[in-house]
């Protein structure tokens, strides 16, 4: 009996190391994925959006366009982003949701944009969706999801439309690991310090959607692909401190929010 005990103590012990080194492997180094990245991601970002074009509506108008511009500019300008490297769109879902894709797609709900109670809570979601694409999480939850050939193939021409419809799906329903996610988080309010607009907000929009879950949970896919509202706003906050930085301006003024939100 105790032999037994002692060899499944040591197959669990065995079990567990693999997992561990499994999960501790950068696979985008491992794989040389750098490389690849630089042939593929660019046509790969332009299928992947095409696909979610062509299953949504476009929202285009000249209050929206200048608002998110503005902000994401911002963000970019503060910290040597390279400001055309963030393609934002905006589609008509009343989804509370933004997400990610690769080469830079940035994708947003107008059911978000109503959701948020200021524009610096707006910012604050743009600037953690830009944490994702800066830190390179896109492909790694890709990687994740639907497995490294998916990335290694060399060649993106021969993926059918079902595989796209699924890398579709895997970023804008299923969610980044933890540590990611809390990776993100951090980033955008450094970036959002940076660029002068006050992170604070970030994580009261945290707070609400918290106190939203549960019968509305199907409108708010961005608390279903992200770690628990309520613990994000904790660690946000710690993360915060005590800053109150009176160099802190408005990312948008009174008027242009609220020819943002009469647009939609």
């Amino acid at each position: 009996m105790k032999k037994l005990i002692l060899q499944g103590i040591i197959i669990v012990g065995i079990l567990y190391a693999g997992w561990y080194a499994l999960s501790r492997t950068n696979w985008v180094k491992l794989f040389g994925l750098e490389e690849i990245q630089a042939s593929t991601e660019t046509k790969l970002g332009e299928m992947l959006w095409e696909m979610t074009a062509e299953t949504s509506r476009v929202v285009e108008n000249e209050y929206l366009s200048f608002a998110l511009d503005s902000m994401i500019s911002k963000i970019c300008s503060a910290n040597g982003f390279d400001r055309n490297s963030i393609k934002v769109h905006v589609v008509d879902k009343a989804e509370i949701n933004a997400f990610a894709m690769p080469d830079g797609h940035l994708v947003v709900h107008t059911g978000l944009i109503q959701s948020v109670n200021n524009p610096e809570e707006l910012a604050g979601v743009l600037a953690h969706e830009m944490a994702h694409i800066q830190q390179k999480h896109v492909l790694k939850k890709l990687i994740k999801e639907l497995g490294i050939a998916y990335l290694t193939s060399g060649t993106l021409e021969g993926l059918g439309s079902e595989t796209v419809r699924e890398a579709a799906k895997v970023l804008s329903s299923t969610a980044f690991d933890r540590g990611m996610e809390k990776e993100a988080d951090l980033h955008a309010v450094d970036y959002l310090k940076a660029a002068g607009i006050n992170p604070r907000p970030l994580a009261d929009f945290m707070e609400v959607l918290s106190e939203q879950e549960g019968d509305a949970a199907k409108y708010l896919s961005w608390v279903s692909t992200h770690a628990a509202s309520k613990e994000r706003a904790a660690y946000i906050l710690e993360y915060i401190g005590s800053d109150e930085s009176s160099n802190y301006s408005p990312v948008l003024s009174e008027n242009t929010w609220k020819q943002v939100l009469e647009s939609l």
